[in-house]
């Protein structure tokens, strides 16, 4: 059995049924899930405006899981559950050969049978880079000084073959993501991310893909130029496209690629006009109008929840002012 997933709240649903309809028309072999880090909305028919099987993030065995949307935020919460969804489908599958994740702004254009021959020889663990080569110092957005912030590899995708050989990676860095899973750069934590750049040192049995059809996404347009020959994406003019990475893309802002990186532009870069707009069509279709507008349970519990403890710690300091104030008064 080979298994993607993806993980959002409600209000990405839209672009995860873009994903994964995507998959299951380029990769029919592979089964693919939602992992819901939401409670189910009364305004979504799951069954038939998303038509993905949805797994909560609730019920795959997270201990304690109310300490942990109690102390994340949205982007925090959403990735912090990402290895634990590794280990749950590993656990349920007892025949799973490979395990995949992508965000839910990827869409899937290729095979990913170029993937599966990358994980030969003994790798088990595979990841994509934001880069492959240096960037020009030139006061635009991306710069190399960014992923070693935020993290060499991009974890929008990681691939595991034999996932049951490799619970002990999942265990590492699910211990991480649910302790410490912040987006603090300046404390050297982001999110379930900047680990990775440990994975090559701690796991043999991970392979660094150099292949440039995976993972293209606005922050390596420098390397990257896409053409279509004979129906079919292509990546420097040789390399399938495999997967995109829609990230920071709004519908609702068509003309704009990306609200983080100023390098490009579509007026610079008319080769990714087409699939953008493909990409934009799909998430329209999907509804995205609506479903980006309904909000995540969990955050709205967590925005309660460190309003409750401000007026909670703001009483406190008052008492413990009026207590002082009578005994200066004696």
């Amino acid at each position: 059995m080979k298994i993607i997933f993806t993980i959002c709240s409600n209000n990405y649903l839209a672009q995860a049924k873009a994903l994964g309809d995507s998959v299951l028309q380029t990769n029919p072999d592979y089964t693919f899930f939602i992992g819901l880090v939401d409670e189910l909305s009364p305004e979504i028919n799951y069954e038939n405006e998303i038509a993905h099987p949805i797994i909560l993030c609730n019920e795959i065995g997270i201990p304690d899981f109310d300490s942990l949307w109690k102390k994340y935020d949205i982007i925090e919460l959403n990735t912090c559950v990402k290895p634990f969804y590794l280990e749950y489908f590993t656990n349920k599958y007892t025949d799973l050969t490979h395990l995949m994740y992508f965000d839910p702004d990827t869409f899937v254009f290729g095979n990913l049978i170029n993937i599966e021959k990358e994980l030969q020889d003994g790798k088990e663990i595979i990841l994509t880079p934001h880069i492959l080569t240096p960037i020009p110092l030139d006061g635009k957005a991306p710069t190399e000084n960014t992923f070693l912030n935020y993290g060499i590899y991009n974890l929008g995708f990681i691939g595991i073959k034999n996932p049951i050989n490799n619970i002990s990676f999942f265990k590492w860095w699910s211990e991480r993501t649910y302790k410490v899973g912040f987006s603090n750069v300046a404390e050297g934590f982001f999110v379930d991310q900047l680990w990775m750049n440990l994975t090559p040192l701690f796991f043999e049995n991970t392979i660094v893909s150099r292949n440039y059809g995976l993972n293209m996404a606005p922050w390596n347009l420098h390397e990257r130029f896409l053409s279509y020959v004979d129906n079919n994406w292509l990546v420097n003019s040789h390399q399938t496209l495999v997967f995109f990475h829609f990230s920071s893309y709004d519908y609702r802002k068509p003309e704009q690629m990306s609200k983080h990186y100023s390098r490009y532009n579509f007026d610079k870069r008319n080769d990714l006009k087409e699939l953008y707009s493909i990409y934009s069509k799909k998430v329209i279709v999907n509804n995205i109008e609506k479903l980006s507008n309904i909000p995540c349970t969990y955050i709205e519990m967590h925005q309660k929840y460190e309003e409750n403890l401000r007026i909670s710690t703001t009483q406190k300091k008052q008492g413990l002012k009026m207590i002082l104030n009578k005994i200066l008064k004696k």
